[in-house]
């Protein structure tokens, strides 16, 4: 053999060496994943074995909330830090309201002025009820004094005429006795208003003028803010106005449009059809009225609204002016021409006493024809009496009707009276969830906002972590779990506090997950699932927190 046919043949050893182990190589690492796949060796191998103790490691958990504010703003203060205990409607942080706080003393001078303008309208109610009582009853009295003096002037004719007779004569002396009664009431009116104003007038004059007042200040305080326009927290408001009322305009059309196809295909009465309408109707006034509202917040008051305003603290001014001067007349007493036509009417009652003593006597001598001429001229007199006196009476009745009016103000009054505790009871409401607090009590875990920023509703300011309840979440293998149950008392070690503590199975959750991700059933070998259980302590430790690691020990199972 010559060297050169040496070397190839040293070559081709050695490479045929080097894929002998290869191929070893590969076969030991088949047989390997063989005998590891196979849960039969496996058990056999010293592996947990079905029933029998086994120990796992899962996390320890607890019910974690986050505390947030129903309401946008600055956030004022935290009033905890992380790591705190706090207890359930503890407050934790609390915002700025000094919106809110404006917000409430507007409405409350806002109630109180309706308060003021409904007082006045009961007083002035009161006033001019009594005033127009008084005059009807006056009219009423002249409508009956003319009456009965047509009557007597009649009966007068009627004598004269006829002659006079025995009942004739009584009734000229019930005449006379008539006319004297109403003398005697118009002395003791005309001495009544002589005497002067009553307390209770004069007290009610004097509310009066609180409530003018009350009224001036509430219009130069709406001059004052038109003056000085809207600011941006009422145009954001505004703009969420119109948003709002959209959605509601775009819910109640479909439903309009829904329930009036059901209608017309008779599935649903007509009413309900005349309801949708009624509401969808609604809805797209209130969304023109927001956008009204955004349009004219947005553009601010115009100088029309602002001279309108100037105005009603002109009108107020006056009202108050009028109101001291109705105080000061009835301080002063009763006006000199009230009594002047007291006086009258005791002069016409006398007058009327003259004519009744008149008409006995010439029903006592008998008649002549100059008297019967008179008597006749005093019917057609009594008869115009008669006819201005119904006028008057007439008068009187439409003049009552201005205190309906009055007293429908009142019942306006009232109603803003009560829509102003409402929007005061509303700002309450805001001002209280000012003031946040934690729902639950518990350990602060996180915090995510600080003093100074700008929160939005539902955005978390901080976490807290409730103290008991915990639980331990592990996932078993399926093949482990034979022999165990819910209920099934357990030991938890937790290394990081180096302590253990008794547990159970509480709950063996349904869903299930792959042990081992193999899809084939090689040599017999099944896809092993893993089940999740849920372990719940039976005593909380000290110093234990959400997301330590937990070690679960399983006892052996009974044999199933």
């Amino acid at each position: 053999m010559t060297e050169t046919d040496t070397v190839p043949r040293r070559s081709f050893g050695r490479i045929a060496g080097r894929l002998a182990l290869g191929v070893a190589v590969i076969g030991l690492f088949v047989l390997g994943f063989r005998l590891l796949a196979s849960p039969g060796r496996g058990a056999a191998d010293g592996g947990a074995v079905a029933g029998g103790a086994f120990t796992v490691d899962g996390t320890l958990e607890t019910d974690e909330v986050d505390v947030a504010s129903k309401l946008p703003g600055r956030l004022a203060r935290v009033l905890v830090e992380e790591g705190d205990a706090v207890s359930a409607g503890q407050v934790v942080a609390i915002l700025e309201a000094d919106e809110l706080d404006a917000k409430y003393d507007q409405g409350m001078a806002g109630m109180k002025a309706a308060e003021a303008q409904l007082e006045q309208g009961r007083i002035a109610v009161e006033l001019e009820g009594d005033k127009c009582e008084s005059q009807i009853h006056q009219a009423q009295a002249g409508v009956d004094a003319a009456r009965a003096t047509l009557g007597m002037a009649r009966a007068k004719l009627s004598a004269l005429e006829r002659g006079a007779r025995t009942q004739e004569k009584a009734q000229a002396q019930a005449g006379v006795d008539a006319a004297r009664a109403t003398l005697g009431m118009a002395q003791a009116k005309l001495s009544a208003l002589k005497e002067g104003v009553r307390p209770q007038e004069l007290a009610n004059a004097a509310a009066a003028v609180k409530g003018a007042e009350a009224a001036l200040g509430m219009a130069q305080a709406r001059l004052s803010a038109l003056k000085e326009g809207a600011r941006p927290q009422e145009i954001e408001q505004a703009k969420q106005g119109v948003e709002a009322a959209q959605a509601a305009y775009d819910t109640a059309k479909k439903t309009y449009q829904r329930v009036k196809g059901l209608a017309d295909e008779g599935l649903i009465a007509q009413q309900k059809a005349d309801e949708a309408e009624m509401a969808y109707r609604s809805a797209t006034a209130g969304l023109q009225a927001a956008k009204a509202k955004l349009e004219l917040v947005q553009a601010g008051a115009r100088a029309q609204e602002i001279d309108a305003a100037a105005e009603q603290v002109h009108q107020a001014q006056a009202a108050l002016d009028a109101a001291r001067n109705t105080y000061s007349m009835a301080k002063e007493g009763p006006r000199t021409q009230e009594i002047t036509a007291a006086e009258e009417q005791v002069r016409q009652a006398t007058a009327a006493l003259e004519v009744a003593k008149n008409t006995l006597a010439m029903a006592q001598e008998g008649p002549r024809h100059e008297e019967i001429d008179a008597a006749r001229q005093q019917v057609r007199q009594a008869q115009a009496g008669v006819d201005a006196a119904q006028r008057s009476f007439k008068l009187a009745q439409d003049a009552h009707l201005q205190v309906n009016i009055r007293q429908q103000d009142v019942k306006a009054a009232a109603q803003k009276v009560a829509a102003g505790a409402g929007t005061v009871r509303e700002v309450q409401a805001y001002q209280r969830q000012t003031r946040i607090v934690s729902p639950i009590s518990g350990r602060v875990t996180e915090r995510h906002c600080r003093g100074g920023e700008i929160i939005a509703p539902g955005y978390a300011i901080l976490s807290v972590a409730r103290e008991d309840g915990y639980r331990v979440h592990v996932y078993v293998d399926e093949s482990q779990f034979a022999g165990h149950h819910a209920g099934e008392a357990v030991q938890v070690t937790l290394p990081a506090l180096g302590s253990t503590v008794g547990g159970h199975i509480s709950r063996v959750l349904p869903a299930a997950d792959f042990a081992t991700k193999r899809a084939n059933n090689e040599r017999g070998s099944f896809d092993a699932r893993a089940l999740e259980l849920r372990i719940t302590l039976d005593h909380p430790l000290r110093d234990q927190a959400s997301g330590m690691t937990a070690r679960v020990q399983f006892p052996a199972g009974s044999a199933q």
